[in-house]
């Protein structure tokens, strides 16, 4: 699961609607895109130093900064508790060599792993079986019901 991901969304809380109701609608468009521009590139904006966009930037974007660091810790816990868990599953099975090769592509197309105990371990769940009666009895519902017809 090595898959780099990137983050591609910004949390923006309700409060700031407090403050971006109080600003004009170009005012509070420049606010919103130069915080979107620091999430997603990093690039900061430099607004008219003491601007009610420069005080308010300043402390958005301390908020912003600090969201995208605790989603970037996030990822990083995860992916190591991927690699652990692989690693654990690397130690208590080996694929099976012990039986013919028909078998051997069979449990390697379904994620099967032969281990220590002999018991195989399947990382698919399988699917349920569904006898005859049951598939009748499914059948039966729907017609009665009317919302299908089967032929």
């Amino acid at each position: 699961m090595a898959t780099s991901k990137t983050k591609n969304s910004m949390i923006v809380p309700h409060e700031w609607l407090k403050a971006l109701d109080k600003m004009s609608d170009e005012d509070a468009g420049k606010l919103m895109k130069a915080l979107l521009l620091l999430d997603s590139e990093g690039i900061t904006t430099e607004f008219d130093q003491g601007s009610i966009l420069d005080i308010i930037y300043a402390q958005y974007s301390t908020y912003v900064m600090r969201n995208k660091e605790a989603y970037m810790e996030e990822c990083r816990r995860r992916s190591e508790a991927a690699k652990r868990r692989e690693a654990q599953k690397a130690q208590l099975c080996t694929k099976s060599t012990t039986v013919h090769d028909k078998e051997k592509e069979k449990d390697k197309d379904n994620n099967i792993y032969t281990c220590s105990s002999d018991t195989k371990v399947s990382t698919e769940e399988p699917a349920p079986e569904i006898s005859e009666e049951d598939i009748q009895r499914i059948t039966d519902t729907w017609n009665h019901q009317g919302d299908i017809v089967v032929k």
